[in-house]
């Protein structure tokens, strides 16, 4: 008797084969599983789903490469604060001034020339799957060297505006208007660094 055999494709648990390395176990993978991390962390533990080795569960990171430039995390706590701090701070003068002289729907502008320095300044990673696009997989940083330290923002907006609230009433809109100059020169310093370092990595690479 001629016994049938399955044609359901059998998992590979040897690691000789697939697209991705984990570089814990150095197993072959086509696709990662996920999990929480840190594991098996206290209630007020923050968590967050991290991709995970199919076969030795490490927490692994989704490294693209080239990998863009980004300022240290001290100097983008800088930044975030600054904006923040130039946010809640925008002078009722200047408002006032740009809807008499442009409008209503204008005023809107300043808020996101703020923002718009802050993303030319900081350049946030683009939010990526795991596994697309040209990259590997690293292992997973620990959370709290991972996570950006809130000391340098609030720090930035308490500064700011603690100055900017101690101000008399008729030089609020000056001192707003000179730390935003300030935010402008931090901005053109930032790209400036992010463009050399981004030719010297080109220099650099084989």
């Amino acid at each position: 008797m001629e016994l049938s055999q399955s044609t359901e494709a059998v998992p590979d648990l040897t690691g000789a084969g697939g697209r991705f390395q984990c570089p814990a176990c150095h197993g072959k993978f086509d696709h990662c599983t996920t999990a929480l991390h840190p594991a098996n962390a206290r209630w007020y533990v923050p968590q967050d789903h991290k991709p995970t080795c199919p076969r030795c569960a490490a927490p692994l990171e989704w490294k693209r490469l080239p990998e863009p430039p980004q300022l240290p995390q001290d100097l983008q706590g800088i930044a975030l604060g600054a904006a923040w701090a130039l946010w809640i701070t925008i002078p009722p003068a200047l408002n006032q001034w740009i809807k008499t002289q442009l409008g209503w729907g204008f005023v809107i502008l300043t808020p996101l020339a703020v923002i718009g320095l802050f993303f030319l300044a900081v350049r946030p990673a683009l939010w990526t799957t795991a596994g697309q696009g040209t990259g590997h997989f690293v292992l997973a940083r620990s959370t709290a060297s991972s996570r950006r330290k809130p000391w340098m923002t609030l720090l930035s907006i308490v500064g700011f505006a603690g100055c900017y609230w101690a101000t008399p009433q008729d030089h609020r809109l000056t001192v707003w208007a000179a730390g935003f100059g300030l935010a402008a020169l931090g901005c053109l310093l930032a790209v400036a660094w992010r463009i050399r370092t981004e030719q010297g990595l080109r220099r650099s690479a084989p």
